[in-house]
């Protein structure tokens, strides 16, 4: 059975995610990669490459659904948490036969809620009737791949990637903002100690993502929150892994499997061989590397290995 990398390459080319493209298809996969796309998208499929690649354009695909729920934005607002409620109720019972969701149902999430968040109910629904061996989330604006990501599974697990040890959830402003908004002050306390783990990079057997799927959709419904902002996945994903402690969780140290580098200095990255690690991991190259168009010059080179 195949093995699926699946992200969003919204509004973006063939060349402004080059290096996603490029440096996967040197990685050694051979599976499918998955990407949702928008109309504004301008991206192909190239006869070059050894992966099977899936476009997924959401809009096309669902116009009419899209604009009646942009004019029932409009005129329900007001009843917002009404609505939520019940779509929340229903949402159950298809999350516990797992069934796909209606594309109403999908359309009113795109048009009420963030992208990034709920980007893991389109992935829901497209895995629970397209079965693969293991799974990646990622992004993919800023992910390069070393070698294959598939090699690092644990089964059962959901490998949680650690962002840089010593900030913790309540030091970063950004991440603190978000645990706040989506979970509460309450939860926020209890979790302003613990490390910061990535919603961008998250690498899963097929059981226990479509298990972790569930959750989190079930999570964020549950929820009254500001819709419209950025990062709100972030605060639902360490609200999971770190207040509710869901046994699937298998923590993984930064640069061991994933460097993640947004909040890394430029002197702990060491390039070498056209390979780039963390400096605290010295004799260990990540799989993956994330974020890196937060460090210019890190960004000129991948650019330059990676471009084509």
């Amino acid at each position: 059975m195949k093995n699926a990398v699946i992200g969003f390459a919204f509004n973006y080319s063939n060349e402004q995610i080059a290096p996603f493209l490029n440096s996967l298809n040197r990685s050694g996969f051979t599976g499918d990669l998955i990407l949702y796309v928008n109309n504004k998208s301008r991206i192909e499929k190239t006869s070059s490459l050894k992966y099977n690649f899936v476009l997924i354009n959401f809009e096309a695909d669902h116009q009419a659904l899209i604009i009646k729920h942009r004019v029932l934005k409009v005129l329900s607002k007001p009843f917002f948490k009404s609505v939520r409620k019940v779509k929340a109720r229903n949402a159950e019972s298809i999350l516990q036969n797992e069934q796909p969701f209606t594309a109403d149902f999908l359309s009113w999430c795109y048009v009420n809620y963030y992208l990034a968040t709920i980007r893991f109910v389109l992935y829901y629904n497209f895995l629970v009737s397209n079965k693969y061996a293991n799974v990646f989330f990622s992004d993919v604006s800023d992910v390069i791949f070393q070698s294959n990501i598939f090699d690092a599974v644990v089964p059962s697990k959901i490998m949680a990637f650690e962002e840089k040890k010593d900030v913790m959830l309540g030091q970063d402003e950004y991440n603190s903002q978000w645990v706040i908004e989506t979970c509460g002050n309450e939860a926020f306390e209890k979790i302003s100690s613990k490390n910061i783990y990535c919603s961008g990079t998250i690498l899963s057997d097929y059981e226990t993502a479509i298990h972790f799927l569930k959750d989190y959709i079930k999570l964020m419904l549950s929820k009254d929150f500001k819709r419209k902002i950025v990062g709100l996945d972030q605060g639902f994903y360490n609200y999971m892994v770190s207040f509710q402690q869901k046994e699937y969780f298998q923590k993984s140290e930064n640069g061991e499997v994933i460097f993640t580098v947004a909040l890394n200095k430029a002197e702990e990255f060491i390039i070498e061989g056209n390979k780039i690690s963390y400096s605290e991991k010295r004799n260990k190259v990540p799989v993956v590397v994330h974020q890196y168009t937060r460090h210019p010059e890190v960004k000129a080179y991948v650019n330059q290995l990676y471009k084509s």
